[in-house]
């Protein structure tokens, strides 16, 4: 099984149904000057994913985020835990018609 690392999400995109997620890391350099100096992103790879599992992963980082919140690892005042509750919450409901 490959591991692959990320520093972060460069972009997302849906093209002829699929949701596509770009991820980059940090390279050596920076780009900026002054105080605006921060490190340079670089494309690493792509996840491409049908409808399904992208709902799939996201009602699993849901579930990931609620148990970080459980240990006391990510608090519910961080924004990305708030989102992730919500987004949990409208996930559990039923569709509207």
């Amino acid at each position: 099984m490959d591991h692959v690392f990320s520093d972060g999400v460069a972009d997302t995109s849906f093209v002829n149904g699929l949701i596509r997620i770009d991820f980059f890391r940090f390279s050596q350099g920076s780009e900026g000057e002054g105080d605006k100096k921060r490190p340079r992103r670089e494309f690493s790879h792509r996840l491409v994913l049908s409808r399904d599992a992208y709902l799939q992963m996201q009602q699993a980082m849901a579930q990931m985020t609620q148990r970080l919140i459980d240990r006391g690892i990510m608090k519910r005042n961080d924004p990305a835990a708030k989102k992730a509750e919500k987004d949990a919450k409208a996930e559990a409901k039923p569709a509207k018609k």
